[in-house]
């Protein structure tokens, strides 16, 4: 099937609690400084990501992008901030993603059909 992870050259994790500030504002709408504190994130590893020398960077936002009502509002302003491509993926992308992801982890160990037929993901 082709795909595969060639070569990471850069992975770093920047927690922001998007899910947990939206249920807690009680309402369908992200607070500020969560989406503040979404853009220096995201900014930051932009940024990293250029320095290194990607030519096309590509972000994937998921379920509470597509849940609040500021969601697509906010990525579109994003987008536009810092110069990427942002895509709102579906839940079904997003679930082949994450299983995805956890092929590429297991790195060899995955690399069969038979192998990733062993492999459970879930979010």
């Amino acid at each position: 099937d082709g795909a595969a992870v060639e070569e990471v050259l850069f992975e770093r994790q920047i927690p922001v609690y998007l899910n947990d500030s939206l249920q807690a504002a009680g309402s369908r709408t992200l607070p500020r400084e969560v989406l503040a504190q979404s853009e220096a994130a995201l900014r930051e590893l932009v940024g990293t990501a250029r320095a290194e020398g990607a030519e096309q960077i590509v972000a994937v936002a998921t379920a509470v992008f597509r849940k609040a009502s500021n969601g697509r509002e906010h990525v579109q302003r994003l987008e536009r901030s810092l110069g990427i491509e942002i895509r709102i993926v579906s839940q079904h992308m997003e679930g082949e993603l994450g299983f995805w992801t956890a092929c590429a982890a297991l790195g060899p160990r995955a690399a069969t059909l038979e192998a990733r037929r062993r492999v459970v993901s879930w979010d």
